[in-house]
């Protein structure tokens, strides 16, 4: 392949990470206009990517694809909070109740629980507090293995999630390959 060719390729890539980082580190989802460039000029990387694919090493992709689900490992997501719920769920799990069982707002002044973690801080950042839980038991488990790691630690506990998220991918890929 022709160093120009191969320059081209590191600099879309590289340009690619910079752009998840500003997104992951520093844009909120209130910042729309930032949000919506951010996400249009990463698909026009990933569509630049597509048109040269025949010309990309795979390993190069493929270290590209760790590089990217690498770098938010220790933000917290911004696009979206249902982690927060993902953590009061692993907390009830640790403190012995069923998240299934009862709704937050049920929970949340039982003085009892502080001690793990369910505190009417952390209520107040779920989006449905009146609302049963919606997820299913198999991430329920490791939202109770971040609440038992970090019980009191949001970015943590999400960084736990996450390390899960990136093995659950690297099997998908493995099983691809």
């Amino acid at each position: 392949m022709p160093k120009r060719t191969e320059l081209t390729n590191f600099i879309i890539l590289v340009l690619s990470a910079l752009l998840y980082v500003r997104l992951f580190y520093f844009t909120q989802r209130y910042q729309s206009v930032e949000l919506s460039l951010l996400i249009i000029l990463l698909f026009g990387a990933y569509g630049l990517l597509l048109v040269r694919y025949r010309q990309l090493n795979i390993k190069v992709l493929l270290g590209a694809a760790l590089l990217y689900r690498l770098l938010p490992l220790l933000a917290l997501p911004a696009l979206s909070d249902d982690f927060y719920r993902f953590i009061w769920d692993g907390r009830l799990w640790a403190a012995g109740i069923n998240p299934f069982a009862g709704l937050p707002a049920d929970l949340v002044n039982n003085p009892a629980l502080r001690a793990y973690g369910i505190t009417p801080q952390l209520f107040e950042l779920l989006n449905s507090p009146t609302h049963y839980t919606v997820y299913p038991a198999i991430p329920q488990y490791i939202n109770w293995l971040a609440a038992k790691l970090f019980p009191h630690d949001i970015l943590h506990a999400v960084l736990v999630m996450r390390v899960f998220i990136i093995i659950a991918e690297a099997g998908s890929l493995w099983l691809l390959v």
